[in-house]
């Protein structure tokens, strides 16, 4: 393929011999077709090499790696070409519009550096959820990403010379790699938008990580939310003020440490302040 594509849409696949053809057709049913499909594999021993390579579209690229996921989510940010980076998970489809809605977003929006939607979660038995999330811009998206992660790894298109720019990739924090990397785009003044409408049907089971390693990645998302309660402290102008703050956070680190507090409401008490005194133009829910 001589011509670079528009969007590299990137899929990690392990053992995926069971959805992972559902999920390349959802991509080659898209109504956007500039693009290409970068398929790593994180060291399947199933039938999902045989599958993959059944496909001969030029548009494929697959790359056989050993187990490592983190490792393998920086291998694909390197080797997309594509302006924009679309991921997706190898059991989820697309709806056939994902691709031209999100790259009419980012076009309209330059400013932006991540482009995500609501989504649909489905099961065994076919039953359907809609996760809702923030609306359009988010005009403070760190303090949001404190309160919450409000965006869905497999619906986002990310703006990749904004990743190359700033060096940004997935860090080491298991369950929550995702969840770290939008802070860090956040940290660097990235803007996000998020899609109001479901373009991704995301696939649920009781083996999925999210399941699995549930009790991992709160914990790994409670640590990331107390860095970024760290940096809005760093950064708060009235010395008197941040002295204070530094002993608040002291005392309620102290009380969660024997737990009289529960980490939720040692976060949830630090939103609400960063909320009126950082951002009071933000409505607090």
């Amino acid at each position: 393929m001589n011509k670079m594509p528009h969007i590299s849409v990137f899929i990690i696949v392990r053992n995926g011999e069971k959805y992972i053809r559902e999920a390349i057709d959802s991509v080659f049913l898209q109504s956007y077709n500039d693009f290409e499909l970068l398929l790593i594999d994180d060291g399947s021993t199933d039938d999902t090499i045989n599958i993959i390579q059944q496909y001969k579209d030029k548009r494929v690229r697959y790359i056989q790696r050993g187990q490592n996921y983190i490792l393998n989510l920086n291998e694909g940010l390197a080797l997309s070409r594509g302006k924009y980076i679309a991921r997706m998970d190898a059991d989820d489809i697309m709806h056939s519009e994902r691709l031209r809605v999100q790259v009419k977003r980012m076009e309209e929006y330059p400013h932006i550096a991540v482009c995500s939607s609501w989504m649909k979660n489905f099961n065994a038995e076919n039953r359907i959820e809609m996760y809702h999330s923030l609306e359009n811009e988010i005009e403070n998206p760190l303090l949001s990403l404190l309160k919450w992660n409000f965006v869905y790894h497999p619906t986002v298109m990310i703006r990749r010379d904004f990743i190359e720019r700033h060096h940004l990739h997935y860090q080491n924090y298991p369950c929550a790699e995702d969840y770290k990397l939008w802070t860090d785009i956040a940290l660097q003044k990235g803007l996000f938008y998020v899609e109001p409408q479901a373009l991704v049907f995301h696939r649920q089971s009781k083996s999925q990580v999210s399941w699995v390693k549930q009790e991992e990645m709160i914990f790994q998302a409670i640590y990331i939310r107390k860095e970024i309660i760290n940096h809005f402290l760093e950064e708060w102008a009235d010395q008197y003020s941040k002295n204070q703050l530094m002993l608040l956070n002291r005392i309620l680190t102290d009380l969660e440490q024997k737990s009289v507090l529960d980490p939720e409401e040692v976060v949830r008490v630090f939103y609400n302040i960063f909320s009126r005194h950082f951002y009071p133009q933000v409505i607090k829910t």
